[in-house]
């Protein structure tokens, strides 16, 4: 047996997600259908990161309550709505670490240029040189993508300064019922979603209104 210091960035994390036990994070899942998805990357090979983050900037634009923050900092606690979309993204570093990277004004920008900043983003991350300002300001809301990882399932802690988390995972074919026609069952590319959301900010039902859209803007994307 050996001990080892942990790295200023493992203690930052440790102390971050015990601060995150304290909020009452509660996760939510539903599964997508990854046909339409697949075929759009075949075609223009975007990152799936890069049509994750457009398509819940989509979500956001539809219900623009869902961009909030809840403020301990002042007397008196109060949700802050925010007035633009700073989102972040899950990205692993050289030694498989995590940070968290942003993508600024999602909204302002194409799928293209998202895309461009998701793959710069990620080549700076497994290199080590991602700087304070693809950081800060700290994002609200964090995309989390572990599909790559053969992950099909689990509840990711939320950083204390988030609103919520939408954490995608492996897209698998398995036999689906057909629940709008006649129960025909057929094979599809199904991926499962969880978002874990700050229980002070939303209640549930609005939750699930946000996650069953963006559920409907993966099984029917545009770009």
């Amino acid at each position: 047996m050996k001990t080892q210091k942990p790295s200023s960035l493992r203690q930052a994390t440790a102390k971050y997600l015990v601060k995150s036990q304290g909020i009452p994070f509660t996760p939510i899942w539903s599964s997508a259908d990854a046909s339409k998805l697949l075929e759009i990357r075949a075609e223009s090979k975007y990152k799936f990161d890069a049509m994750f983050l457009y398509l819940l900037t989509e979500s956001l634009l539809w219900m623009p309550e869902m961009n909030a923050s809840w403020d301990e900092d002042k007397k008196e606690e109060q949700i802050i709505l925010r007035d633009s979309i700073n989102l972040g993204l899950s990205l692993n570093t050289k030694d498989d670490n995590v940070v968290v990277a942003r993508v600024a004004d999602p909204d302002r920008k194409t799928a293209f240029q998202i895309n461009r900043a998701v793959v710069e983003l990620a080549e700076k991350a497994k290199i080590g040189k991602i700087h304070e300002k693809d950081i800060f300001p700290l994002p609200n809301i964090v995309l989390n993508n572990v599909g790559m990882m053969d992950i099909e399932g689990s509840v990711p802690i939320p950083l204390p300064w988030n609103a919520f988390m939408v954490t995608t995972f492996r897209i698998k074919r398995i036999p689906v019922a057909d629940q709008d026609k006649d129960f025909s069952i057929g094979v599809l590319p199904m991926m499962n979603i969880v978002l874990t959301f700050d229980h002070r900010l939303f209640d549930g039902a609005k939750a699930a209104k946000f996650l069953t859209l963006f559920k409907q803007k993966l099984e029917n994307p545009r770009f």
